[in-house]
């Protein structure tokens, strides 16, 4: 048998290896012997740990019966052999023990989902994802023990439920763009345990805003818009304002199909000393019983949402210079949601010259 280059020229069987009992070596004795020396190298270095996990296939997903092999140091770095179970409940009790974080914490941004009845975040592909859509939402699909953070593209309604949607103060929110939400389900309800608005705004209890001055001094109507879906009150606050003409202030309401100027009912009584004059309108609100180029006008006409779109109306004016006390009072149902306020005159001809007007809204 000539003298073997690797393992495979070698045979199980040791009577069928080179050199035989009877064969002559000579001097191919070291040969043989070197030979024999550099398979038995390559059978020890193909048998080591690191050599056969490396040339080994990956497995993407352990099972708890696996195993890794490790030096024991507490036995002269001995080779033992870890299982996976072992390893899990190992690192299980190190979190259960609690952990000190050195790093940073991210909330991993996700794709954007669909609003839904149901909106499903067991499946998102991040802790933070926007919500698109309008449609409204009554439940959440969770796994236990995750938290999420969600943010609204647009408007649409929240509704509570006990388990599935489980609200701050169990109301029913309507959301604007911008706003966030934090979500937590702990295996048997979806808790929203913290809700932030867009315009910094508090959920629970009363929200108000006053919006900037508009100026009065041009045109012979005044409109004011963008009200939020919170209001419930809005306060007219007209401040010495003033046109070219002798025609009564009106205040007048509208809805995203324009401006209503009928079906109002409405007195003011313009009280000096003790003379009160009287006048009504069903064109508007006036803000005062009686008209004239000489003064501004100035105060306050408080508008309450009653329900559905009625607004009940009362507020107060002076004629700055005059020693008249204006108290008008009314209501108006609107054909929809209330979404304009225009300040003209009773004429809509004369032209405004002077002054402002801002709103105070109110609501929850």
């Amino acid at each position: 048998m000539p003298i073997p280059d690797s393992i495979d020229d070698l045979d199980p069987s040791a009577a069928n290896n080179s050199p035989g009992g009877s064969e002559p070596i000579g001097p191919n004795l070291d040969s043989y012997l070197r030979a024999h020396a550099a398979i038995i190298r390559q059978v020890s270095d193909a048998s080591k740990v690191e050599t056969q996990i490396h040339g080994a296939t990956s497995k993407a997903t352990p099972v708890d019966a696996d195993e890794l092999p490790i030096a024991d140091s507490e036995a002269l770095f001995g080779r033992k052999k870890l299982t996976f179970a072992s390893l899990k409940a190992w690192v299980k009790s190190l979190v259960q023990a609690g952990l000190t974080m050195t790093g940073v914490l991210k909330f991993a941004a996700g794709g954007s989902i669909a609003s839904a009845a149901t909106v499903d975040l067991a499946s998102a592909t991040g802790n933070t994802v926007h919500i698109t859509g309008t449609t409204g939402i009554s439940a959440w699909t969770m796994t236990a023990g995750q938290f999420m953070q969600v943010i609204f593209d647009g408007a649409l309604t929240l509704a509570h439920h006990a388990t599935n949607n489980n609200l701050q103060g169990g109301t029913t929110i309507t959301t604007t763009a911008g706003d966030r939400a934090f979500l937590y389900y702990d295996g048997t309800t979806v808790y929203v345990f913290q809700y932030i608005r867009a315009d910094g705004t508090p959920l629970v209890g009363q929200r108000m805003t006053l919006t900037a001055a508009v100026a009065t001094t041009s045109g012979t109507v005044i409109d004011l818009t963008g009200f939020p879906s919170w209001a419930k009150r809005i306060t007219v606050l007209p401040h010495n304002v003033s046109t070219n003409g002798n025609n009564n202030y009106l205040l007048q309401l509208g809805t995203p199909s324009g401006i209503e100027n009928t079906g109002y009912s409405n007195n003011v009584n313009a009280v000096t000393g003790s003379s009160i004059v009287t006048v009504s309108s069903t064109s508007g609100i006036l803000l005062s019983g009686a008209s004239g180029t000489s003064t501004s006008v100035s105060g306050a006409i408080r508008m309450r949402l009653q329900s559905g779109n009625v607004w009940e109306i009362e507020g107060d004016t002076i004629r700055n210079g005059e020693a008249t006390n204006n108290k008008t009072v009314g209501n108006k149902t609107l054909a929809g949601v209330l979404d304009r306020i225009r300040l003209t005159t009773t004429t809509a001809v004369d032209t405004f010259d002077a002054g402002s007007v801002s709103l105070l809204i109110e609501g929850y």
